[in-house]
C-alpha cells in the first residue's frame, strides 16, 4: 500500500510503503536490552530476557541491604510501608531477612490492571534507580482508541556485557521504546520503488525495514540519497563508455 511519494536530490523521487511483512525486533534480533510490556492486563517479556521488580530488586548491591542507610533507600524505592515490610520479615515461617521479605512481597504484586500496572513500572523505575541500572519508563500509544501500551526498557548488566553497549545507556532504552512503538502500531516503512527524472524505474532500488516515521532517523532517506548517488554515478560510467565507442567508430571511419 502506498503511503507518500518523496522527493530526493536531482529530481529523483521514491514511493514509500507500509512494510505489513516486518521483522519482530525483539523476537527475530539478538541486540535488544530486555523489555517488560504492560497490554491487554499482562506482562509481555521478548527474547532478551525477563524483567520485571524482583529481577531489578537482585541487581541492587549486596552492601544496600545490609546497612542501614542502603534499606532506607531501597524502602524508599517501594510501594511497601515498613510496617508491612516488617510484617513480611515475621512470616509466617519465622524471622526473615529485611531482603527476604522484600522479595517475598515483590513476588506477589504482579499488576494485574492499567492503574496497577503504572504504579508496578514506577516502582520499576525507582528500584533501577538505586541499582545504578538506566531504564526508560513510557507510554507508548497507537493509532486507535484504546491502543496503548506501558513499556519499560533497562540496560541489565548482562545485557551491556553481552552486546558491549556503551555510552548513554539511558538513551538506547529510549531508543528502544521507540523502537517497540513502531513495531507495535505498524509505523515501518519499505522503498518500493525509484524513479530518475525522466520517470524511469531504478532496478534494486527497493530496501525494507525502516522503523519509524522520522525517515531521516530511521535511515530511509540515507539508503535513498545513497541510491541517487549510484545510480548517478552508473549513469555517468554509461555515457562515458558510450562516448568511448563513439570516438573509436569516428576514428576508423
Amino acid at each position: 500500500m502506498k503511503t507518500d511519494t518523496l522527493k530526493l536530490p536531482h529530481g529523483y523521487t521514491v514511493d514509500i510503503h507500509i512494510d505489513e511483512h516486518s521483522a519482530n525486533p525483539f523476537e527475530d534480533w539478538d541486540c535488544e536490552p530486555p523489555i517488560a510490556v504492560f497490554c491487554e492486563r499482562k506482562i509481555e517479556n521478548y527474547k532478551g530476557g525477563d524483567l520485571n521488580l524482583p529481577v531489578l530488586l537482585s541487581h541492587i548491591p549486596a552492601e544496600k541491604w545490609e546497612t542501614r542507610e542502603g534499606k532506607r533507600e531501597v524502602a524508599n524505592a517501594l510501594p511497601w510501608s515498613l510496617r508491612e515490610i516488617g510484617e513480611a520479615m515475621r512470616g509466617y515461617y519465622g524471622d526473615q531477612t529485611f531482603r527476604d521479605a522484600v522479595e517475598e512481597l515483590a513476588g506477589e504484586s504482579a499488576p494485574c490492571g492499567w492503574g496497577d500496572a503504572g504504579e508496578y513500572f514506577d516502582t520499576m523505575e525507582r528500584v533501577a534507580h538505586v541499582a545504578g541500572v538506566p531504564c526508560y519508563n513510557g507510554q507508548s500509544n497507537g493509532y486507535s482508541q484504546g491502543g496503548s501500551a506501558l513499556v519499560f526498557v533497562a540496560a541489565l548488566p548482562d545485557w551491556v556485557g553481552k552486546v558491549g553497549a556503551g555510552g548513554d545507556l539511558r538513551e538506547q532504552c529510549r531508543a528502544t521504546f521507540e523502537l517497540w512503538s513502531a513495531w507495535a502500531w505498524g509505523d515501518v516503512y519499505g522503498v518500493a520503488t525509484m524513479y530518475r527524472p525522466n520517470g524511469e524505474e531504478i532496478k534494486d532500488g527497493s530496501c525494507w525495514g525502516f522503523y519509524g516515521g522520522d525517515h531521516k532517523k530511521s535511515g530511509l532517506m540515507e539508503h535513498c540519497e545513497s541510491m541517487v548517488e549510484y545510480d548517478r554515478d552508473n549513469l555517468r560510467r554509461e555515457r562515458a563508455a558510450w562516448n568511448d565507442a563513439a570516438c573509436r567508430d569516428i576514428a576508423t571511419v
